[in-house]
């Protein structure tokens, strides 16, 4: 029986800046015909950098970023569905992206090589996560969100209601367990 995936069991702390660079250098070794390694690099650093769900992601288009916003930030505006009882409202979340991630250059070439209106990624949600996978059995699109996740609490110290906050999550105990992760948000508050 194949093994589900979990980021509660998957992920226990944010895996590196390293780590993440040597995924993103290994998808673009894995192209296709179809699906080059530019496209598979993109997509990873979209879903880190966003912090997207890979259905919030696979609907962006070239004018939910704002490359010009500061000389520090770029901005995503993600668009969000929200399901209440049979009706859908769209909202927006806005996400800043320091320029200095390293994972920045692989989204930006791929926003700045697309026209607006056209979609991101014309990929499947079952495909994107099927190309994910293929680079290695631990990796699945919701694994990077929780990797950003990881990471804003560690390098930033974001606390549970900064990680809510960001990310629009209801349930705090979600947020609760990322910020946990992070020591330095409890090391600050202890000087």
């Amino acid at each position: 029986m194949p093994k589900r995936h979990s980021v509660e069991r998957d992920v226990t702390g944010f895996c590196g800046w390293p780590k993440l660079l040597e995924i993103v250098e290994k998808a673009g070794k894995i192209g296709s015909r179809v699906y080059s390694g530019e496209f598979l690099q993109a997509l990873i650093a979209t879903l880190f950098e966003t912090g997207g769900r890979i259905s919030e992601v696979l609907k962006l288009k070239p004018e939910n970023f704002d490359l010009e916003a500061s000389k520090e930030f770029a901005i995503a505006k993600m668009p969000l569905v929200k399901r209440k009882k049979g009706t859908t409202t769209p909202t927006i979340r806005t996400i800043p992206i320091k320029r200095n991630d390293p994972l920045w250059p692989f989204l930006e070439r791929w926003v700045k090589r697309h026209k607006q209106g056209e979609r991101l990624f014309q990929v499947s949600r079952s495909k994107a996560f099927l190309l994910i996978r293929s680079m290695g059995r631990e990796l699945y699109p919701h694994w990077f969100r929780a990797q950003r996740a990881s990471q804003l609490a560690l390098e930033y110290g974001w606390d549970a209601g900064k990680l809510s906050e960001y990310f629009s999550w209801k349930h705090f105990p979600t947020a609760l367990r990322y910020a946990r992760l992070g020591w330095k948000g409890l090391a600050e508050s202890m000087k």
